[in-house]
């Protein structure tokens, strides 16, 4: 019958196998276009011949549309980030970012921690890919903020470089700051906050080294900066590295958040994951091999 009207938040909840409440955030979020027209009222009626579309979520064709959760409770979850996606909203970024997706999965988080942060308690780089943590409950993004404040986490990475080290293990501790030439890249500088990366060979290649990397502190492209300073830039870093040949094959550089190990915010027992190298990473390692 043509005249049958229903609520549009009801119809998506039924259609699409989603909570109500989710299905609210969606449209309020400004997600769902009724007829190419942006509906933001969740009691909007529709009726047969409508035409409804949701843009830019997780459950649209978009490429970060199957975030990978490989730990949940009631407090925290744990995910594997993909390359290319951005954490949260920056100066530049206004979209589709990581926190933007964690609010339509869990419409409940979103006034979890910092406006806009939606439970996210640390941060990767948009081309670093691998292991985040983000709480559910302010009680556990609290929690959770003091243990990264207090080094009580463990943070594990694969990192490619260019170039062999000399020693088979080391630890590079220098002041991380922002570059006053250049304000989008951080720089060693006497001004900065005290970093300490240290790092173990786990593989030399022809030209590159793979290298475990583990992070005492967490600035802002740690990891980057502090390699590109002893003359080992990361393979595929535009913004630290070298515009070498070989990273061509790479679409951003080799850098995956790979360990992550802590003491649970509430229950208190120890935590640990892991991740293996995405596809893109691991066939460039394939490739240095043959």
């Amino acid at each position: 019958d043509n005249h049958t009207q229903i609520r549009l938040d009801s119809y998506l909840s039924k259609k699409k196998n989603m909570t109500r409440s989710s299905v609210q955030s969606i449209i309020k979020s400004g997600l769902v276009l009724v007829n190419e027209k942006k509906i933001i009222k969740p009691s909007f009626s529709i009726k047969n011949g409508n035409t409804i579309k949701i843009i830019n979520s997780l459950t649209s064709d978009n490429k970060f549309s199957k975030l990978n959760i490989i730990y949940e409770d009631d407090f925290i979850f744990v995910l594997e980030k993909p390359a290319g996606l951005i954490v949260h909203h920056g100066i530049k970024n206004k979209g589709g970012t990581l926190s933007d997706y964690i609010k339509i999965l869990f419409p409940e988080i979103i006034n979890v921690g910092d406006t806009g942060r939606n439970g996210i308690v640390h941060r990767l780089d948009k081309d670093t890919s691998g292991l985040i943590v983000i709480a559910k409950k302010k009680s556990s993004y609290i929690k959770m903020i003091e243990l990264f404040k207090n080094r009580k986490v463990e943070k594990n990475y694969l990192a490619l470089i260019n170039g062999h080290l000399d020693k088979k293990t080391g630890t590079i501790i220098a002041p991380i700051g922002r570059n006053p030439k250049n304000r989008t890249k951080q720089t060693l500088i006497s001004s900065g906050k005290q970093s300490i990366t240290s790092y173990k060979l786990i593989k030399e290649y022809e030209k590159e080294t793979l290298v475990l990397v583990s992070l005492k502190t967490g600035r802002m492209h740690q990891i980057r900066v502090h390699f590109s300073s002893i003359g080992h830039p990361i393979v595929g870093d535009k913004k630290y590295g070298k515009r070498n040949l070989e990273s061509n094959l790479l679409k951003r550089h080799f850098l995956h958040a790979n360990k992550l190990k802590f003491k649970h915010p509430v229950e208190e027992k120890i935590l640990s994951f892991s991740s293996d190298l995405p596809n893109d990473l691991s066939r460039y390692l394939e490739n240095l091999n043959s």
